[in-house]
């Protein structure tokens, strides 16, 4: 199958897992021979709350389509497992599949992979993307690296060498949310994670995702899930997401 990332002709190759942000214009050219294709969409804010490794987080953000090595007989199994579950409803089934990415994901990144285009260099900035997604991207990575710190507006600029207004209209353009919101939802996401698979203590899971105290941490996922942390931890399907 071809491929254009952002003008670019890319050949993707058979029964292998492929993945690239879908930020960065893309479409369909043609299709040779038979087969099925299976798109796997996963949003930004869990993407990122998956801590995956930072390399290849940042290849991926910074626009590069990455390709598993080889093919694997149990990437195509558990594409059409996906594909046969996708009207499973409910949060068990989606978390179920959101773990059997992550995973794959994980193995895909200690194994190393193909890099089928590489990061677009001396992109006009009246183009879709230019220097705006270039900044929107740095501050992405800054967020996904830091964000069990205390982070501000102005240090999620300065990591991208912009203003905080410019930076705060880049989130609304491409994000449609705030920069805070943003990191609040990836700490959520993160904390909603160590909740259902580890037995740490509330508290250490409240810093561990960069809230200053547990009153805030209780808050805010309380305004964000619908349930308290303890409630969520017993009982994850008790959730208004």
């Amino acid at each position: 199958m071809t491929y254009s990332f952002s003008g670019d002709e890319i050949e993707i190759p058979r029964e292998r897992f492929c993945i690239f942000w879908a930020a960065h214009p893309h479409s369909k050219l043609s299709v040779r021979d038979v087969g099925v294709m299976t798109n796997i969409y996963i949003s930004l804010s869990e993407f990122l709350g998956w801590t995956l490794p930072a390399e290849f987080v940042n290849a991926i953000l910074s626009g590069r389509v990455l390709a598993t090595k080889a093919k694997n007989k149990g990437d195509v199994t558990l594409a059409k497992r996906l594909a046969d579950e996708r009207d499973n409803e409910g949060i068990a089934w989606q978390r179920l599949h959101a773990q059997e990415v992550s995973t794959r994901l994980s193995r895909m990144a200690l194994e190393g992979w193909n890099t089928l285009r590489a990061p677009p260099t001396n992109v006009p900035p009246n183009l879709i993307g230019g220097n705006a997604i270039q900044h929107f991207e740095k501050m992405l990575r800054f967020v996904a690296l830091h964000f069990i710190n205390r982070i501000t507006i102005a240090d999620v600029a300065a990591s991208a060498g912009v203003s905080q207004s410019y930076a705060v209209s880049l989130f609304s353009k491409f994000l449609g949310r705030t920069i805070m919101k943003h990191i609040r939802d990836i700490r959520i996401v993160h904390a909603k994670m160590l909740l259902v698979e580890t037995d740490q203590k509330i508290l250490a899971i409240a810093m561990d995702c960069g809230f200053g105290s547990l009153s805030s941490f209780y808050e805010c996922f309380q305004s964000y899930v619908g349930v308290s942390p303890a409630v969520f931890r017993k009982n994850p399907s008790l959730t208004q997401d």
